[in-house]
């Protein structure tokens, strides 16, 4: 148990300790109460707070009262049980030929083919074995937990629904790795309840504690959307006949938090331009072709040299998925034209990376394999940028943004802009060939960057 002093007043935090060398690491930790203990396989649960989740005597408050109430569950209802301990209980039964609920099934004389007559033939070797290692005294927990799901199916746990959500999904290492999180997070945050026990105030609870930690609006809301599709499709494939307690659930401040997006108008973008290419290195270069193209980042940072097209009328660069590396929609593809103004800057890269025998643009944030890294790169661009520009909060999306509305001033149609900003599908080529449609965009891209601005 912590202790603190606040304005004089000693508060005492259940369950929250502090280890290591210094005693500076914040644990949660709780005795399993006598009843579980055989259940849940251990003592004591023990489990490393993290700094990001909010204050460490919040986690430990909120990570207690789940636990109380996943106690209370389990102690009312015998059938609840740890994952892990009903995985091993089914993977029994498997052997066998059974699954859950098969104690339930019956035949009738016509359907059983067996020397013996009996309802349930498929039930007789395990129900031996089970008798057996009864008489002899050696049953496990995992057989009396197979014997129990045999007969009363073992409700479904909401940490079990991850599984079931990733199958058939194609995603990468690191879509899941961040998704998971966010699911991992609900679990943390609300329990590891049976689904069925879920409501809409467990829902709310969710969304009122990260409301508290004060996510904005929109983190929440796609928070909210992400769970809320891995309970669908979870109770879905199990057959789970429940509503989804995210149903009509939605951050309170959806939209009222929102922070108007940055900007640069023609004297700042001039600056801009203009600072990059008296620097020169791969990281102005970067910040010239998001500022001349709008791409996102990841785009730009994950070209490869063939991705880069130097000859012919219009110079080009064209934005594909390739390995592991994935676009952040299926219209994200395309091509666009390289502005005059940056092509010697991307013929020098081409020449230096091309000596260093790299087969990618920007050896420092991509391999040509896997995904390119966007959060490392965004940060470093990102501090440069706050040297440059002191007077706002510009990133290096601001430049995509700024782009959009240059376009738009440029009276040009929100079809092509679309297009050009990898909004909209690409299909233009349909209409007037693909060589034409590149010299339509180079045209609007000078008609919104003219020259005057390099």
């Amino acid at each position: 148990m912590a202790k603190f002093l606040i304005y004089g007043q000693e508060i005492n935090v259940a369950y929250l300790i502090y280890k290591g060398v210094k005693k500076n690491t914040p644990y949660y930790q709780r005795r399993v109460p006598l009843a579980l203990v055989a259940r849940i396989g251990k003592q004591v649960i023990k489990q490393k707070l993290d700094k990001k989740d909010g204050p460490f005597a919040r986690q430990a408050v909120n990570l207690a009262a789940w636990h109380d109430h996943l106690f209370a569950l389990m102690i009312a209802d015998p059938n609840i049980v740890l994952p892990a301990d009903k995985k091993a209980a089914e993977g029994l039964l498997f052997t066998y030929g059974l699954k859950p609920g098969d104690g339930q099934v019956k035949l009738t004389a016509l359907q059983n083919g067996g020397s013996e007559f009996t309802d349930q033939p498929q039930l007789i070797e395990f129900e031996a074995d089970y008798l057996e290692m009864q008489e002899r005294g050696t049953l496990t927990d995992t057989e009396r937990l197979a014997m129990q799901a045999l007969h009363n199916p073992l409700p479904v746990m909401c940490s079990e629904l991850w599984e079931v959500y990733l199958k058939d999904e194609q995603r990468n290492d690191k879509w899941i790795k961040k998704h998971k999180a966010y699911f991992d997070r609900f679990i943390q945050v609300v329990g590891d309840l049976p689904v069925e026990t879920l409501s809409i105030e467990v829902a709310r609870s969710y969304r009122d504690e990260r409301e508290r930690l004060k996510r904005k609006s929109e983190t929440i809301q796609k928070e909210i959307k992400f769970i809320k599709a891995v309970i669908n499709k979870g109770m879905r494939e199990l057959g789970i006949n429940a509503r989804n307690p995210f149903d009509g659930v939605r951050a309170n401040k959806l939209g009222k938090d929102t922070v108007k997006r940055e900007t640069l108008n023609t004297a700042g973008l001039k600056e801009v331009i203009a600072v990059c290419k008296e620097k020169g290195d791969d990281l102005a270069l970067i910040l010239l072709l998001i500022a001349f193209t709008g791409a996102r980042l990841g785009e730009i940072i994950g070209l490869r040299l063939q991705d880069v097209r130097l000859t012919g009328k219009v110079p080009s660069i064209h934005i594909r998925e390739y390995g592991s590396r994935t676009l952040k929609t299926s219209n994200s593809a395309r091509e666009l034209p390289i502005h005059p103004s940056v092509l010697p800057f991307v013929r020098e890269q081409c020449k230096a990376v091309t000596k260093e025998k790299k087969k990618v643009l920007f050896p420092r944030y991509a391999d040509g394999k896997s995904m390119p890294s966007s959060d490392t790169a965004s940060a470093t661009l990102n501090k440069r940028l706050k040297a440059m520009i002191t007077e706002k909060h510009i990133t290096n999306h601001c430049f995509r943004h700024t782009l959009e509305d240059r376009m738009r001033n440029a009276d040009i149609t929100k079809d092509r802009r679309d297009e050009f900003l990898g909004h909209a599908k690409q299909d233009s080529g349909d209409n007037y060939g693909e060589g034409r449609a590149l010299e339509f965009k180079r045209r609007d891209l000078l008609k919104a960057m003219p020259a005057s601005l390099g």
